[in-house]
């Protein structure tokens, strides 16, 4: 008998296929985070990315429900590439909202004193052992391109070496991993090479709504007209966000009940388009 033959098969009926998927852990969080897979949360700069990333953390942490959709409780591990220092007063912000301090189930990263590079096999594979320390349901890299160190994020070849490996730590922690990331100013859809999207089992995307609320709410959609991607389930808009003073996501109860798009007509994407080159517009604005 050869070495092949000795090798037991690794092929799955329909059967044990069916039943791999009938047990499935429940979503992170309903209709938004998958388990055990690679989600992308995108916006333009400003629209409250992190604060809702952070909101995630704490739900998921905690196994309380947000904003009205379940969650499969599970310890985090928030991977910060920039404003490691000033982060714990958004931390402190939730506390003063919530009344409460923040499950200890969440645990920060300084990924760049820890010299995170998702680019670099031997940084990733000492990442995983990192995370071995809290066996976290929920990864979350804030933002990936300080992470990541891509020379060009419009080169599919690099990025889906990047994508590759944030995969393998999927696969070694059996987590999700949430990349946090950021639109094009010219089209309003996710930055970089299409193998981001490829890649992913779930595309959120963060825009403003300026049809309902002047300034300051956004919305959050998987729907495939605003750039959004769902591999499983229904795609659905989320309505009503705001960022209060002090830095804390808060939501407008005003909306629909599901708070999806069976009560509003989706943005027209140039919508989208517009307000994030303006959101580039300001921050150019900014750092002149």
């Amino acid at each position: 008998m050869t070495q092949a033959q000795e090798q037991p098969s690794r092929f799955m009926s329909p059967a044990q296929m069916e039943e791999i998927a009938d047990n499935r852990p429940p979503e992170l969080i309903d209709g938004l985070l998958p388990a055990e897979g690679v989600a992308i949360l995108a916006g333009a700069p400003g629209t409250g990315k992190s604060f809702t990333a952070l909101s995630w953390a704490a739900a998921v942490a905690e196994g309380k429900d947000w904003f009205g959709r379940k969650t499969n409780q599970t310890s985090v591990a928030y991977v910060l590439g920039e404003g490691y220092g000033s982060f714990g007063s958004r931390v402190k912000a939730w506390r003063a909202a919530n009344g409460r301090p923040m499950s200890e189930q969440v645990n920060f990263l300084d990924g760049v004193g820890f010299g995170v590079d998702l680019k670099d096999s031997d940084s990733v594979e000492r990442l995983i052992q990192q995370l071995m320390n809290v066996w976290p349901g929920l990864i979350i890299f804030d933002t990936f391109s300080m992470l990541a160190r891509v020379s060009n994020e419009n080169d599919n070849a690099e990025v889906a070496q990047v994508m590759a490996n944030i995969h393998k730590i999927v696969q070694a922690t059996n987590a999700t991993a949430l990349l946090i990331h950021h639109l094009t100013k010219s089209s309003g859809t996710v930055r970089g090479a299409s193998a981001f999207i490829g890649n992913a089992d779930t595309v959120v995307i963060a825009a403003p709504d300026r049809r309902d609320h002047p300034t300051g709410k956004f919305f959050l959609s998987t729907l495939a007209s605003h750039g959004g991607k769902r591999r499983d389930g229904e795609a659905k808009a989320f309505y009503g966000f705001n960022i209060d003073s002090p830095g804390v996501l808060t939501r407008n109860t005003g909306t629909s009940a599901a708070g999806t798009t069976s009560a509003r007509t989706p943005l027209d994407p140039n919508e989208i388009i517009a307000v994030a080159r303006a959101a580039h517009e300001r921050q150019k604005d900014q750092e002149n």
